[in-house]
């Protein structure tokens, strides 16, 4: 396994408690500036403000190592995971199964 992959899930295992009413969701930001990949972890509860919790940045830049991060990481939570700077050639690249 994936040593970032190893620890954006145990940040996970920290904040996911599955709780009624929570929605729960990975998000990955494309920071072109600083040529790496952000890692977030979204909760949002019923009728409060969400709460983004940074996890992880993944600095090598280039999409077969954030894919395989991201292959590990829905191994073994099948959350939501939101792209957010990427295009949309990158973001089907991505959720293609291979």
């Amino acid at each position: 396994m994936n040593a970032d992959a190893r620890v954006i899930l145990q940040r996970i295992q920290r904040y996911f408690k599955k709780i009624p009413n929570t929605y729960y969701a990975i998000n990955i930001v494309d920071d072109r500036f600083d040529d790496c990949y952000n890692f977030f972890f979204v909760v949002h509860k019923k009728n409060s403000r969400p709460h983004s919790i940074p996890l992880r940045r993944v600095t090598p830049y280039d999409l077969e190592s954030l894919k395989e991060v991201v292959r590990e990481v829905r191994k073994v939570y099948q959350l939501t995971i939101k792209y957010t700077g990427f295009t949309t050639e990158q973001i089907r690249w991505l959720q293609s199964p291979k």
